[in-house]
């Protein structure tokens, strides 16, 4: 059972640093919680494209098999199958991180805007994270520079004022 919960882990992980980092965000600094990696990895293990379901399948079924075949004495099998459920992780972190830098891509002018006024200019952007006070924003600019777009923005909350994000309906 606790090969499902690392496989979990590594699809999650696998998907959240290959998304921001599309954004050049390291996810080391989101400091993601335990919660949010196995919970985005059970979702793209359940839920995840059509194209992945061989490996997603593979790892829910193989460690199950492997555990069938399990036989005393057969220490050659045994590390046969230990090798297998130990390497599947590779293929799950590869095709996870796919997903996310594919989903980051996709996402990326669908994120929700926000505004706000920073050193009392009015800015806008796409919001791509908040947490711990801090918001990361993508092509945040003065609404009156309509040239000037960077990749990634990072305010503190205290430096902003009047921020507002719109909401999907």
């Amino acid at each position: 059972m606790a090969i499902y919960g690392v496989y979990l882990y590594v699809a999650g992980w696998g998907y959240l640093y290959h998304y921001f980092h599309t954004f050049n965000i390291d996810p080391t600094w989101l400091d993601f919680s335990l919660y949010d990696v196995l919970t985005k990895g059970a979702d793209l293990m359940v839920f995840g494209w059509k194209e992945h379901q061989l490996v997603y399948g593979a790892a829910l079924v193989f460690p199950f098999v492997g555990g069938l075949v399990w036989v005393k004495g057969r220490l050659a099998l045994n590390l046969m199958v230990g090798a297998v459920i130990f390497f599947l992780m590779l293929p799950i972190y590869f095709v996870s991180g796919s997903s996310g830098a594919y989903r980051a891509r996709y996402n990326a002018e669908r994120r929700p805007p926000i505004t706000f006024e920073y050193d009392h200019r009015p800015f806008i952007g796409r919001l791509l994270y908040f947490k711990s006070g801090t918001y990361y924003i993508y092509q945040a600019h003065a609404i009156e520079d309509v040239n000037n777009h960077p990749e990634l923005s990072i305010y503190r909350a205290n430096e902003l004022t009047d921020v507002k994000v719109a909401t999907y309906k």
